[in-house]
């Protein structure tokens, strides 16, 4: 299978603890550091900490990303268990939702024990760069939370019913008044 196009690292990609600062980059599109300025500029948190080193929590990336009016839902875990197969163990790895929960073609920010990534078709990226599933150094980890990412849709700015007004068909109500759907 080949690499999807959205998975590339930023040009000014950092090293370090910053996995879902890189994460919400990717999915977004924009480089590391309006993330990161993201980050710092809406989180409390961050904004607090004056030594932050880039760790991030769901709910900090989930403000985010609606900044950056990135679509996504959050399944809960019962949910997740839905999509994998029904004997499916409870407490299941990237490795096991890659190949079992995971759609083709889509996006997912996933959070597995103290660490976050991004799946698409079979390839995980994160700081050290897009990997198949089976050459990654996480796919043992246990999957926390997870976040599908809708894919923005490209709409035509003049399709064929782009300058069309609705008309009445007739100029006349032919309903009596005080009648159901008398207006």
């Amino acid at each position: 299978m080949k690499k999807p196009d959205a998975l590339v690292n930023p040009a000014d990609q950092r090293s370090g603890g910053n996995c879902g600062v890189t994460a919400v980059s990717i999915a977004a599109g924009i480089s590391f550091q309006q993330a990161w300025d993201l980050f710092v500029k809406h989180c409390p948190r961050i904004k607090r900490n004056k030594k932050w080193g880039g760790g991030t929590y769901d709910y900090e990336r989930g403000i985010i990303m609606k900044k950056l009016k990135i679509k996504y839902h959050s399944p809960r875990h019962f949910q997740i268990l839905h999509m994998l197969p029904s004997k499916s163990p409870s407490n299941f790895t990237l490795e096991y939702f890659t190949e079992w929960g995971a759609r083709p073609g889509q996006l997912y920010i996933i959070t597995t024990t103290q660490h976050v990534q991004i799946l698409q078709d079979g390839w995980v990226i994160d700081q050290n760069g897009p990997v198949k599933i089976n050459e990654y150094w996480g796919r043992k980890k246990r999957v926390v939370g997870v976040e599908v990412i809708t894919p923005k849709r490209v709409i035509a700015k003049r399709n064929k019913y782009a300058g069309a007004k609705l008309q009445a068909i007739v100029k006349t109500n032919p309903r009596k008044k005080g009648s159901f759907g008398y207006h």
